[in-house]
């Protein structure tokens, strides 16, 4: 009877996270920005699983909201994850985005700005309990129905009672083909190096499909494979749905 009430009561604990955030997320989205924007919804489903002694694996339910303009965006997002020792709500993350501070036409060549805050809501057992900021910037080239991208972040992580977490650094290099109105396909190598004493590098190789179903639905299946040599290396599968919910 305890263990049921124990179950009740995180489930509850869970569901007030998701609620309280969910309200902030909303409130970004009513004052933050002006008016004339899209809001597209995001979820979908994935799987990950990392290849270590215990064979651990999780699935995991994204939801994430995003309002853009012509040269802005902003979103708010969270995921619900269930695995075999833990299951609950995940971090809320708030980003924005400002396009073409920087635009050559004759090369066709733009700059975009572009940051986000965690905050510590997930479930026990999910986060790591810290703020983290991030703040970075991407390149883009336009050629033919070719988008070339490189982007550098850096990851200022929080610290909480029981761990010092060191900052980290992200590149990212790859493209998005365009070979027709309706779809597009992408890869991207992505490298995540942490700034601890004894530096860590791992790297990931990123795909995705993206095909327009409808006018204001897209389905992107993905996958994202790791090409570190550490001991625990990771796959992850899955798909995305993005709604379109209202237009500029």
């Amino acid at each position: 009877m305890s263990e049921q009430c124990a179950v009740l009561h995180r489930i509850q604990s869970d569901l007030s996270l998701i609620f309280k955030w969910s309200v902030i997320a909303l409130s970004l989205f009513l004052v933050g920005a002006p008016v004339q924007a899209a809001v597209y919804v995001t979820s979908g489903i994935m799987y990950t699983e990392w290849d270590d002694t215990a064979g651990s694996s999780e699935l995991a339910v994204p939801v994430r909201v995003r309002k853009t303009g012509s040269n802005y965006s902003i979103s708010a997002g969270s995921y619900w994850i269930e695995a075999d020792e833990y299951s609950g709500a995940g971090d809320l993350v708030v980003a924005a985005s400002l396009y073409d501070i920087f635009y050559a036409p004759s090369v066709n060549v733009g700059m975009n700005l572009q940051g986000s805050i965690k905050f510590p809501t997930a479930s026990d057992d999910i986060g790591t309990g810290e703020f983290d900021q991030q703040v970075g910037f991407s390149l883009y080239h336009l050629r033919d129905n070719i988008t070339w991208y490189g982007s550098g972040d850096y990851r200022f992580n929080g610290d909480n009672n029981d761990f010092e977490y060191p900052d980290t650094l992200l590149l990212s290099f790859g493209f998005i083909a365009r070979p027709k109105e309706n779809i597009s396909l992408g890869i991207f190598y992505d490298i995540e190096q942490d700034q601890s004493v004894s530096s860590s590098v791992d790297t990931q190789l990123f795909l995705f499909v993206g095909a327009k179903l409808t006018k204001l639905i897209t389905l992107r299946p993905f996958t994202s494979i790791s090409l570190s040599s550490s001991d625990t290396s990771e796959f992850s599968a899955g798909v995305f749905i993005d709604v379109q919910m209202s237009s500029q």
